[in-house]
């Protein structure tokens, strides 16, 4: 890896998803994400420097060929001295 490579590295995010209701007749799917992000990123311009759980309910459904997606989510920011 390059310096140049290392200094535009970006933080790491880690995603699961689970489909616990597919879509049924009227009824839309509903999916659950979490996301964990990992500070990687030394540079404060790319990254905050902290870790964050992210988790979201994904709500979606299917009319003729278009598809909606209405998501609603939370972030909870861990604290870090890494910037202070």
């Amino acid at each position: 890896m390059t310096t140049t490579q290392r200094q535009f590295a970006r933080d790491l995010f880690i995603t699961l998803s689970y489909l616990f209701a597919p879509e049924k007749g009227r009824r839309p799917a509903l999916a659950t994400v979490g996301e964990v992000k990992v500070p990687t990123a030394r540079n404060i311009l790319i990254g905050t420097g902290q870790a964050d759980f992210t988790t979201h309910l994904i709500d979606s459904k299917r009319f003729g060929r278009f598809d909606t997606h209405a998501n609603v989510g939370y972030t909870y920011n861990y604290q870090s001295d890494y910037y202070s």
